[in-house]
């Protein structure tokens, strides 16, 4: 099937299907999909060129980058800069910097949009997961799908995990009471675009937190020049 435009216009017009929707992200969820980067042992010039080539080759058809925005990206990645967003443990800066672009670039830049336009249309509840399993890989921090650990438990948990088994309990019941009312329940506040709040699911501190870490960088990745060259 030929896709006729570009996913953000649908967005923007409207065009998706009105349910009550829970949706978010984890902490890190770039980790998961930089393993091609991870340990090249790179630094200086090698490295930025090795950043670039992964960014441009995210899209099909990277003739649609422009040398502004890629460069924009590596300004804002720049190398061995523990702020920038993954989990820098493990002294792979070219690692920690793609992690940290893919995670806003392709994950968080992208539930933000959804839940701004389509808020105001049907029961939007969004989270943000930052517990780490013990057991997983620390150096990916709290990679992508690791709350999917706690709603199914083994065989999805690594053989040595530890769980925090009230945050898993209180994560189900949060899912359990969306399938039977369509409401998770009341500590969980529908998103609201003039402002916007988060369920943060982290052990001892489940908790509306404001939907605004890494602001600038985000929208920079939703903006219309990003967008319509990324082809999102």
């Amino acid at each position: 099937m030929r896709l006729r435009e570009r996913a953000s216009t649908k967005i923007e017009r409207g065009d998706f299907l009105r349910v009550p929707y829970i949706g978010g992200t984890t902490a890190n969820e770039g980790t998961f999909f930089s393993s091609s980067v991870r340990l090249r042992g790179l630094s200086g010039q090698a490295e930025t060129d090795a950043f670039v080539n992964y960014i441009e080759n995210l899209v099909i058809d990277n003739s649609t980058l422009t040398n502004n925005v890629v460069s924009a990206f590596v300004e804002q990645y720049p190398a061995n800069d523990p702020t920038a967003g993954a989990p820098f443990t493990t002294g792979d800066s070219l690692f920690d910097r793609t992690a940290a672009f893919y995670t806003n670039e392709m994950f968080l830049s992208v539930r933000r949009f959804f839940f701004q336009h389509a808020a105001a249309r049907q029961p939007m509840f969004a989270f943000i997961f930052r517990e780490f399993i013990p057991g997983n890989d620390i150096s990916k921090g709290v990679t992508h799908g690791m709350e999917l650990e706690l709603f199914f438990g083994p065989p999805s948990l690594p053989a040595n995990a530890s769980i925090d088994s009230g945050l898993q309990t209180q994560m189900r019941d949060f899912y359990i009471n969306f399938v039977n009312d369509l409401n998770p329940g009341p500590q969980w506040e529908p998103f609201n675009p003039r402002s916007p709040r988060v369920l943060q699911l982290q052990s001892d501190n489940v908790t509306m937190i404001p939907d605004d870490w890494d602001s600038e960088r985000v929208d920079f990745c939703n903006s219309l020049k990003v967008m319509a060259e990324f082809e999102k």
